[in-house]
């Protein structure tokens, strides 16, 4: 009787660990058996700016798709390194990419890529150190390429406020971090950390309706619903830099 439930206790345990080392998904690769193998080194700053429903992740990208069809989640060490290797990359694969995704895989912002092409069996790319930051992602997916267009690209900024690169923060947000307030609406803030909804950038970019009354419409500057959903998970986490 002994023996068996010696047996028993030990097959207990056994399927407990498999469980533990099956759960850890920080490490699974979502991938097929064959294909190429694309290794990245580097640093990242800004990875612990994201929120957990968001990963900083190495992935495959196919046929123009937003949802990965291959990845792995990068996880830095204590200095922000990497050395992180994708395997079983397919023809099919197009683009290589350190990127963040949501918890569907959906692409949320894109931060190094490259052509997956060639007939090396390995490619190793070094990054250099890359901001992956959260409030980055937004500099580079919408104020560069919209916004900063009329605000400070050229000689003057509408309504004194910059979104170029290294100014757009400190007139969003602010040097304290509180917000800052608005000059077109006084009774709201631009960014009012931790309430989307209440700040006018958010509003601005999500609600068509918000600027019809305004010298310029911003209406057509409206986003995709990934780009607005960073947005407003960005400032409801706190809008931190």
């Amino acid at each position: 009787m002994k023996k068996i439930s010696f047996i028993f206790v030990s097959v207990l345990l056994a399927a407990a660990f498999a469980s533990c080392d099956d759960g850890d998904i920080k490490s699974k690769t979502y991938s097929s058996s064959d294909g190429r193998t694309v290794r990245v080194t580097g640093k990242l700053v800004g990875y612990d700016s994201w929120p957990d429903n968001y990963k900083i992740v190495l992935a495959g990208f196919s046929g123009g798709a937003e949802y990965s069809s291959v990845q792995r989640v990068l996880v830095p060490d204590a200095d922000g390194n990497i050395d992180c290797q994708l395997t079983n990359i397919e023809s099919d694969i197009e683009t290589i990419e350190i990127c963040a995704v949501d918890r569907i895989r959906l692409k949320a912002a894109s931060f190094f890529k490259i052509q997956n092409s060639g007939n090396e069996e390995q490619t190793t790319a070094d990054v250099g150190t890359l901001d992956v930051g959260m409030f980055n992602a937004i500099q580079n997916e919408v104020f560069s390429k919209t916004c900063a267009n009329c605000h400070g690209a050229s000689t003057t900024a509408a309504r004194g406020l910059y979104l170029t690169e290294g100014k757009s923060y400190q007139y969003l947000v602010g040097d304290d971090g509180q917000g800052v307030q608005s000059s077109r609406m006084p009774s709201m803030k631009r960014v009012e950390p931790g309430n989307a909804e209440a700040s006018v950038f958010y509003r601005v970019v999500a609600d068509n309706d918000f600027t019809s009354e305004w010298h310029y419409n911003h209406s057509g500057e409206v986003l995709s619903t990934t780009t607005r959903a960073l947005i407003a998970d960005w400032i409801n986490e706190g809008a931190k830099k």
